[in-house]
């Protein structure tokens, strides 16, 4: 095995903050390369036109939908499930249970992705509906050419990141890393010539800026299979796993679906670290270890994201001007306090993703959904009308919505885990795992 990779024996019998660092390492840096990703796509695309930035804006809603119902769905069921059946030494099960997320990511991303393709203008309309000023005519055509080539290709990124929640479940996050590393060097790469027209490449605007982030999960997807062909990570995806148990495809489902259609990214290296290592120790029986893993990811999780947080409350201007260099006035002022008030909220997010993990590692998604769903609904959403619009408070009070709701969420999920585990949950989990014995 590799530096990074961990045998199940390592992940259920080392020691625990060495087998969340090794795990996560590479996954960390998968992480701080989608950042790199998002940064550059919306460094060239600043430099196309500004309304050409406001249109992505105005498509991140669909974009999210799009993706937390295919690849999100998935990628946590597959990964959570996987890891189990490797901690419980069930080889056969831990392959039919990737080889099932792969196809269900197959079903979703090309069903859902086509819907997306006819509706794409409507659905543009719906999200300008709920803003007092609308999007503008113009903005809505080039959102709409922006989604129309992405809900195209989002089947490689759903195939893409299903075989990396194969990988990582298994305990090899270094495939993951690969994968994401070539998938990000092949949309950066392609950002300029398919945007600008550079060489004999067209100028496609912002339909070149999607056609270089699918030319990108493309390459990842690509990467993955030729990982898959020489039985990495002990063949977890071979063709002797083609098979398919329908009460796993549901269960792959129910468990990605119910947490992912309104989860962060945030920390993600580090909790699909946790996940699997949670999920393998369950596996094993090893239940104190399951805990010990949550708790060691919270401090982890807090302490970097306390760093980024810091950072970005002393120098949310450099970040605005390196992103969109001609923001100013009150827009340029509301962009840097909005980046000052979501640091307030960093460390907070680190405890409510890793112990969001404890609980998806137990196949506790139903709890994670409804903390996600409070969160947003209850907590963010009615501070936001009611303090920014009802009380007057303006978008002052919208930006700080976000951080309290996150803190208090961490806050709550955090005592409803303690309380969870002290009253049995994991050992529950364990049972469950042993009697869903290979067949």
């Amino acid at each position: 095995m590799g530096r990074f990779d961990l045998s199940p024996e390592e992940i259920t019998e080392g020691p625990i903050p060495r087998a969340l660092l090794v795990l996560s390492a590479p996954l960390f840096v998968q992480n701080m390369v989608r950042v790199a990703q998002q940064v550059v796509d919306l460094f060239w695309v600043g430099r196309y036109s500004s309304d050409a930035v406001a249109a992505i804006g105005l498509a991140s809603p669909v974009v999210w939908f799009l993706l937390s119902s295919t690849v999100s769905a998935s990628f946590v069921g597959t990964q959570v499930l996987v890891s189990q059946r490797v901690g419980a030494d069930d080889v056969r099960g831990a392959r039919r249970a990737a080889f099932t997320g792969l196809l269900l990511t197959l079903v979703l991303s090309v069903g859902v992705g086509a819907l997306m393709f006819l509706n794409v203008r409507p659905l543009l309309e719906l999200v300008t509906s709920a803003r007092p000023t609308g999007g503008g005519g113009d903005l809505v055509a080039l959102a709409t050419r922006y989604l129309e080539v992405i809900s195209l290709g989002i089947v490689f990124a759903g195939l893409s990141d299903t075989i990396e929640a194969a990988f990582v479940g298994r305990g090899e996050s270094r495939a993951a890393m690969y994968m994401n590393v070539a998938s990000v060097t092949a949309n950066l790469s392609l950002d300029p010539f398919l945007i600008f027209g550079l060489g004999p490449f067209p100028s496609l605007g912002i339909r070149g800026a999607a056609l270089a982030t699918v030319a990108g999960y493309t390459a990842g997807f690509l990467l993955g299979v030729a990982f898959v062909l020489r039985g990495r990570a002990g063949g977890i995806l071979s063709r002797a796993a083609a098979t398919v148990d329908l009460g796993e495809f549901r269960a792959a489902y129910t468990v990605g679906s119910r947490v992912s259609s309104l989860a962060f990214r945030t920390l993600m290296s580090l909790s699909n670290a946790a996940q699997s290592i949670v999920g393998q120790n369950l596996g094993a029986g090893n239940l104190d270890r399951a805990t010990s893993t949550t708790w060691t990811g919270v401090k982890i999780g807090t302490s970097v994201l306390t760093v980024f947080a810091v950072g970005q409350w002393l120098v949310p201007e450099l970040v605005v001007n390196l992103f969109v260099p001609e923001m100013s006035g009150r827009s340029f002022a509301f962009a840097v306090a909005y980046l000052q008030f979501l640091a307030v909220g960093y460390p907070a997010k680190g405890v409510f993703s890793l112990v969001r993990a404890g609980f998806n590692g137990a196949r506790r998604t139903k709890t994670t959904m409804v903390a996600s769903v409070a969160q947003t609904w209850l907590l963010q959403l009615p501070i936001a009308a009611g303090a920014g619009i009802t009380l007057g408070f303006g978008a002052i009070a919208v930006f700080w919505a976000r951080p309290l709701s996150i803190i208090v969420s961490a806050v709550v999920l955090a005592g409803y885990y303690l309380h969870s585990t002290n009253n049995g949950m994991y050992s529950r989990a364990a049972e469950r795992v042993e009697a869903s014995p290979d067949d």
